[in-house]
């Protein structure tokens, strides 16, 4: 497995450990690889994990966005969600939904629709603003 889809794994177990930052920026990581090498197997449910951790943090409107994005996407490639984190996905969405008024979710799921991937890693990336020293902490723990 490529480093760079580890990342994508850490930042989902550090989500799932409640750790937002650190799965930021694994996320983080996962997604500046992917833009560079046009890569795009993975970032639906990479996307869909950060939109998660984002919701955490408070950021429900660019969660919302990125839910959306990354639906697009997989109707775009025919990439098929990972079964058993059905439950989750839909727990993470409902959480999104239960933060933002009347027609903000559907809105701004709307808008990630309508994004391209390249827009929504970009803004994936401006919503996450990882701390460096987390950053750093997370690879000095990927690297033992």
């Amino acid at each position: 497995m490529r480093y760079w889809r580890r990342a994508a794994l850490l930042g989902r177990i550090a989500y799932l450990r409640q750790r937002f930052e650190e799965a930021s920026a694994c996320l983080t990581s996962f997604l500046q690889t992917a833009q560079h090498l046009r890569a795009e197997g993975s970032v639906a449910d990479c996307l869909e994990w950060f939109a998660a951790a984002l919701s955490a943090r408070g950021k429900p409107a660019e969660a919302a966005r990125l839910f959306g994005a990354a639906e697009a996407h997989r109707q775009r490639t025919g990439e098929v969600p990972y079964a058993p984190d059905q439950p989750a996905y839909l727990d993470d969405v409902a959480a999104t939904r239960a933060q933002l008024p009347n027609g903000a979710f559907a809105q701004s799921w709307a808008q990630g629709r309508a994004m391209s991937l390249e827009q929504a890693i970009a803004d994936a990336l401006t919503a996450a603003n990882p701390v460096p020293q987390v950053q750093a902490a997370v690879w000095s723990r990927a690297a033992n």
